[in-house]
């Protein structure tokens, strides 16, 4: 990829804008090296603002909170899970933490604000566009400054407000071509524009609603299924570490729709189906419900959802509807 001449500049105030919002001071903890991106902006800021920086890992991070006070670090959503389950201390700490790498459930959230974590930020962005919004509880972004976005339809024009699309993204982070596919570029840049592989739609109030990858719609029988917001509510439920929508044939060659739910414990709540089925019943199609206490996951910390399908048993399950 191949960045212009300002690409520096507005990372790193956008960079800036982020941490402010957490209001934990600039002192920065690093759990990763520094070919990582959000490491070498996490690292530059903590230097411009006259912060420390400290080098840790997963099993001295609890240690270093004892030292650097009113501190920031990045955390991939995988590792936040992780150094969630292995925290034991009950003692005071000031550190914000920007998430990156995935969706972050409403579930994750409150236990990283129960546990270490003073305050999160959920962060939107890409390799290509640099970061872009800062995403609500909701899943509605609130785009940082310099960064417009456009909803296009399947004609490729602009689609109106509260219309689903793809998201193309405009922004002085943004690269402006991949280095050696030109291919690849004519499919993704556009005047000017990113055209990612996201799916969302604009709000009336200039904020916009994030529905999940292109790749990750689903169709179910003709009824168009963004996952994400389904997800995020049934995440919402007690008793829900993580819920995720994939589409299987069925025998007849018919798609059908899969809930997988991953469990904080091997015994859920009684009503907890009841409460998925109001749920996915407002789609206007039925489900089978699969319930596991973990779900596989890349290293980064993200549902393969490829292997959900082979994780279905013959389609058994819970049957809504």
């Amino acid at each position: 990829m191949h960045a212009g001449t300002s690409h520096i500049r507005h990372a790193f105030g956008t960079w800036k804008q982020t941490v402010d919002s957490l209001k934990s001071g600039y002192n920065f903890i690093s759990l990763y090296h520094f070919t990582f991106s959000a490491t070498r902006m996490g690292s530059i800021l903590a230097l411009h603002c006259g912060g420390i920086i400290a080098f840790s890992s997963k099993g001295e991070f609890y240690g270093d909170l004892g030292y650097v006070k009113n501190c920031f670090t990045v955390l991939l959503i995988a590792d936040a899970a992780q150094l969630c389950d292995a925290f034991s201390s009950t003692g005071q700490t000031t550190c914000g933490v920007v998430a990156v790498g995935g969706h972050l459930s409403a579930a994750l959230r409150k236990r990283l604000l129960g546990t270490f974590a003073t305050e999160v930020v959920d962060v939107y962005g890409s390799n290509e566009a640099g970061l872009v919004a800062l995403m609500n509880e909701d899943g509605a972004g609130n785009l940082l400054a310099g960064t417009h976005i456009r909803i296009l339809g399947k004609d490729g024009n602009e689609a109106p407000a509260g219309e689903a699309g793809v998201i193309a993204i405009r922004s002085l982070s943004a690269v402006k071509e991949y280095l050696w596919d030109e291919s690849l570029t004519a499919d993704h840049f556009d005047d000017g524009w990113f055209i990612s592989s996201d799916m969302g739609y604009a709000l009336p109030d200039g904020r916009f609603f994030l529905l999940g990858r292109v790749d990750d719609m689903l169709n179910i029988g003709g009824i168009k299924v963004p996952p994400q917001p389904v997800e995020t509510a049934i995440n919402a439920l007690q008793g829900v570490r993580d819920a995720v929508l994939v589409s299987a044939d069925n025998r007849m060659g018919i798609p059908e729709l899969h809930v997988f739910v991953e469990l904080t414990s091997s015994n859920p709540p009684t009503e907890l189906h009841a409460s998925i089925e109001s749920i996915v019943f407002k789609l206007g199609c039925s489900f089978v419900a699969h319930y596991h206490t973990s779900l596989p996951r890349t290293h980064t910390g993200k549902v393969q959802r490829g292997f959900l399908k082979a994780m279905i048993p013959g389609h058994a399950g819970s049957v809504g509807g």
